[in-house]
């Protein structure tokens, strides 16, 4: 606590017609005491809690203050949105020559945030910015501890079929339970006030899959982006509309190629743009 007091005053007496100038010392105050009154600075408002794992975990979950939009910017109703790209550090995802699913997915989440905040004016936060490994429930605590509005996991797909080009987006389902998750995403849940948290708002991540789905589609010749379910256990705990959209087949060599064109991902950053714009319609611009 710092306190801040006067450490020296000059009082005037007169006396006898005489005027007499004293001058005197008060030590300095370093804690409250009854009677003094004393300006005490505010304490800071607790941090939410962080995730226990890795050193990178603890980089990604902890709070983050978001940025204001640029000034007089029009901005959707959904004014702060998590971008995850999925994989990181030793979990590469998918992979073929010269290309891992962990890169392009952050490479395409980067692209994907520089556009919102320019055409939304929106705070795009991502997941992780760096190759860092994640368990689900830190990615999902970077969206909950910053209010996020929305909360988009990108991946990129793989099929042993190379004709097939493997896109999808997809939405929890509705009977999730930790019990159905492959071997390998059964981690403790570190964040109980928020475990099942998808259920208070499906039916909205069900609508924005449904926009999503239409604008890919219709944006991108020659790609399908249907909608699937699953149990996708990075969006389980989120308590916003939240989605996972896979995109193409990396065993696929028109795929792959397409994926790591800077054109095409710039294109897919776009409509995914005017997708949210969909889902949540701009704001008038205040004067």
């Amino acid at each position: 606590m710092k306190v801040i007091c006067a450490t020296t005053a000059w009082i005037a007496v007169l006396s006898a017609g005489f005027a007499v100038i004293l001058f005197l010392h008060v030590p300095e105050i370093h804690g409250s005491s009854r009677g003094v009154t004393a300006w005490t600075e505010a304490a800071p408002p607790p941090s939410p809690p962080a995730a226990v794992g890795t050193a990178g975990e603890a980089a990604a979950v902890k709070w983050q203050e978001p940025a204001a939009p640029p000034a007089k910017a029009i901005t959707t109703g959904v004014r702060v949105i998590v971008i995850d790209p999925g994989h990181g550090g030793i979990d590469a995802g998918a992979s073929t020559t010269g290309a891992l699913e962990k890169d392009i997915a952050l490479a395409i989440a980067r692209k994907l945030r520089t556009i919102l905040q320019n055409r939304l004016g929106a705070t795009v936060l991502l997941t992780r910015d760096s190759d860092v490994a994640l368990t689900s429930e830190a990615r999902t605590a970077v969206a909950n501890n910053n209010r996020a509005d929305l909360f988009i996991s990108l991946h990129v797909g793989y099929s042993a079929n190379k004709a097939e080009l493997g896109s999808s987006v997809y939405v929890i389902q509705d009977n999730f339970a930790a019990s159905i998750l492959p071997a390998t995403e059964k981690t403790p849940r570190l964040f109980q006030p928020w475990y099942l948290g998808y259920r208070t708002n499906r039916e909205s991540s069900v609508n924005a899959a449904s926009i999503l789905s239409k604008e890919l589609s219709k944006s991108l010749p020659g790609w399908s982006f249907p909608v699937r379910t699953g149990p996708v256990g990075v969006l389980a705990s989120t308590i916003m509309p939240a989605v996972l959209i896979e995109i193409g087949n990396l065993n696929n060599p028109a795929s792959a190629q397409a994926l790591l064109d800077d054109t095409f991902q710039s294109k897919f950053g776009a409509t995914v743009a005017d997708a949210i714009e969909r889902f949540a319609p701009p704001r008038q611009e205040s004067k």
